[in-house]
């Protein structure tokens, strides 16, 4: 019954116009992604979000899908496959009663994507047309944050093309900063960093690590850990050019022979292996342990059923899930 009240009255905070988060910012955000990738529009994700408390986290990050039909279309659309207000509203509710924060990630899918041609290679007609597009859906989604108290949100992810426009970007993150008045960052991509000034506008610098961490066909902790230091040499050099705590605001792998050569690749025919996600995320986590510049992470994907076949991201009933308990237990 508390808990039911608790979720009532973190719901009810869309309708009265306030900002309210649900607890003060972490010490070191251990978060976990949660896709709204549920094809029934009632789905509720309670089941979810529970066993991601269970976990140890203290964030979730809600993964919300915008669409554009093709790279070199003028804008962004909302689809049928977009969770509506009312289900970020309810989702977030739910994660805010149960004592965690949430993150806000609207991520654009491209509907005709091919080789080579996806978010990061978008070439509309026009960029101000395009972010005259972009910005109305960003615009809709800075204001239901702050109605619902959403703690951070996501103000772009891996566009690659789009960078460039720094004018235009600056006026999107002003705009957003006079409806929104929770934190911000933009998702760079793991093998082009971003480098453009109006990064020194958001309180994050956020990147996926979607990292080649080896060569061989049969990769052992050490070779992994290897290669992760090379990687945090870079992120330093970046941390210290903007003066900003890093998040990483994808991390994961999928449960597949070579996760550790090409985590990014979900598409692969090769044959389901939880060990090695496993040790993929092992690595990460004592790679990373006590890096003073990384201010959290967030750990893709949970939506899933999950298993010792299933060859998807999420870790649940694999041995990854474990191996995220044991660290999240360790973590502030």
């Amino acid at each position: 019954m508390i808990r039911r009240l608790l979720l009532l009255l973190a719901f009810a905070v869309q309708f009265i116009g306030g900002w309210v988060s649900a607890a003060e910012e972490p010490a070191f955000i251990k978060g976990v992604a949660l896709g709204l990738f549920s094809p029934d529009r009632n789905y509720a994700y309670e089941r979810e979000i529970e066993q991601i408390k269970a976990l140890g986290a203290n964030y979730i990050s809600l993964v919300i899908s915008i669409h554009q039909d093709n790279i070199y279309s003028d804008g962004v659309y909302l689809s049928p496959a977009t969770p509506s207000n009312d289900t970020i509203a309810r989702v977030a509710a739910a994660a805010h009663a149960r004592g965690m924060s949430v993150f806000l990630f609207p991520i654009i899918y491209i509907v005709d994507v091919r080789p080579g041609r996806w978010r990061g290679t978008i070439e509309p007609p026009s960029w101000q047309r395009w972010f005259d597009s972009y910005g109305r859906v960003m615009l809709g989604y800075a204001d239901l944050a702050e109605r619902c108290g959403i703690e951070l949100l996501l103000v772009g992810c891996e566009q690659l093309t789009s960078e460039k426009q720094r004018d235009l970007w600056l006026d999107l993150i002003s705009r957003v900063r006079q409806r929104y008045r929770g934190k911000l960052t933009y998702s760079s991509n793991w093998d082009r960093l971003s480098k453009e000034p109006w990064l020194e506008k958001l309180d994050y610098l956020g990147s996926n690590g979607y990292f080649e961490l080896a060569r061989s066909n049969r990769p052992n902790k050490q070779e992994l850990l290897y290669n992760w230091q090379r990687i945090k040499e870079k992120y330093a050099e970046w941390q210290q050019r903007y003066k900003k705590p890093l998040l990483f605001t994808e991390i994961g792998y999928p449960s597949v022979d070579g996760c550790s050569r090409s985590p990014w690749d979900y598409t692969t025919d090769h044959p389901a292996d939880v060990d090695e996600q496993a040790l993929c995320y092992r690595a990460f986590f004592e790679s990373w342990d006590n890096v003073p510049f990384l201010k959290g992470l967030f750990l893709y994907n949970w939506w899933g059923e999950g298993g010792v076949n299933d060859r998807d991201y999420t870790p649940r009933g694999k041995p990854a899930e474990g191996i995220l308990r044991e660290w999240f237990a360790r973590l502030p």
